[in-house]
């Protein structure tokens, strides 16, 4: 969605409410469709004393495998976004929390699913206590306990048994 900027630019004191739902489920991260639900972004755009701001909130959830048993979960994510919309930036070097809208268009679908991404989790976890797969058999070792027999012990480390037998 492009939003124009051109009266927010010119009018001090000027407000834009903005109560915004996007569609990511096409968007493919890390080899899955993360974002299958909308995301909500709920903010404005204001002009104070000048300076424009893009402030809010994107509510969403994401879905993922666990990184230890492989089933699929999903999280709620909350990313708080603000930015300072610039018209031109002297020093290309300082972009930091700084959007150039030189045409005063702003497609904020391009900085809601960037700062969406960039806050997504980099482990994932269906419970804090997951205990992954059998090593042996690749048994989900959440549903029980599997019957393989763990005797696998490191050779160097067989003197150190022999002392617990």
């Amino acid at each position: 969605m492009v939003i124009d900027l051109g009266n927010i630019f010119v009018a001090d004191g000027s407000v834009v409410p903005l109560n915004l739902d996007f569609d990511f489920d096409d968007v493919e991260y890390l080899d899955v469709y993360p974002f299958k639900e909308n995301a909500f972004f709920k903010g404005n755009i204001s002009n104070r004393a000048g300076v424009v701001t893009l402030e809010g909130c994107v509510r969403c959830s994401y879905t993922a495998p666990c990184d230890r048993c492989g089933e699929i979960c999903s999280e709620p994510l909350c990313v708080d976004i603000e930015y300072t919309l610039v018209q031109r930036l002297e020093n290309d070097d300082e972009k930091d929390g700084f959007i150039v809208v030189s045409d005063k268009q702003l497609d904020i679908d391009e900085i809601v699913l960037s700062d969406l991404i960039l806050n997504v989790p980099m482990k994932h976890l269906c419970d804090e206590d997951c205990k992954g797969l059998c090593m042996s058999c690749g048994a989900n070792l959440n549903l029980g306990e599997c019957s393989c027999k763990n005797d696998d012990i490191d050779p160097r480390l067989a003197a150190l048994k022999e002392l617990l037998d």
